[in-house]
Formats: structure tokens, sequence, C-alpha cells
């Protein structure tokens, strides 16, 4: 199971924008079933794979993310900055996995930040026996 997100940036110039995803850390707001190590891929509209994160601290970017207060409180969830030229994105949100740590269902959120600071749009899942997606933008 993986939430799958699309998203578009419009108009002429090139976006910066943080993209992450917040799961483990939800615990701590009362969410039941937190999906523990989130990973991000993101693709371009004709499927390329553009970058991908687990564990955000590993980043290049950690410290610009962090200058931006949009570092997630967990270490091992995922985040990426990006610089993107306009037009349409995929997200896709899955479960940590390899041969040691088989991959787990659980409840994530997920958000794109345009930069500087302005929430572009944002989506929340669970996984398991009910499946509530949302999204807006």
């Amino acid at each position: 199971s993986v939430l799958i997100v699309g998203f578009i940036i419009q108009g002429s110039q090139p976006a910066q924008v943080v993209v992450r995803c917040l799961a483990g850390s939800l615990a701590s707001f009362g969410v039941s079933n937190a999906l523990f190590d989130s990973v991000i891929e993101l693709y371009d509209a004709n499927n390329n794979l553009i970058a991908s994160n687990d564990d955000w601290f590993t980043s290049n970017d950690a410290q610009t993310i962090c200058s931006y207060r949009r570092d997630p409180a967990n270490s091992i969830e995922s985040a990426l900055l990006v610089t993107l030229n306009p037009g349409r994105y995929t997200a896709i949100v899955k479960s940590y996995s390899d041969a040691q740590q088989p991959a787990t269902s659980g409840v994530a959120f997920f958000e794109v930040y345009d930069l500087p600071l302005r929430v572009a749009g944002w989506a929340m899942f669970r996984r398991g026996d009910r499946s509530v997606r949302v999204a807006t933008f």
C-alpha cells in the first residue's frame, strides 16, 4: 500500500518547495497506527524519478529544511527540498523496507510547502482495513 499524491507547480518560473511526510511523530498528537518509517519518491509528468528521501536528516538539504522550520520532528520521517519547473508532479509515500525490515502500513500526513512558507497542499491517509484519503490544493 502506498499513498499517491499529485500536485501542480503553476506559473512560468521554477518554484522551490519542501515536500515532507509526517508519520511516526503523529503518535504524539494522538494518532493511532502512525506509519513508523516513511519514504517519499518524487516523479515528474514523464514518470522519471526526480528525488527520494528516507530519514530527512541524512539529506544534503537537512540544514536548509531546518532553516525554514519544515523539519519533521522524527528523524526517520522523510522530507525533500527541491526546485521544480512548472508542471505536474507525483509523490509516492510508502513504508521503508529492506531485507531486515518488512514494509508496514499506517497513518501518514503529506505536505508540500511553496517557499517561502506558503502551504501549497496536503493529503492524509490511513492504510489498513479502512482507507481515508484527503487532498486539498
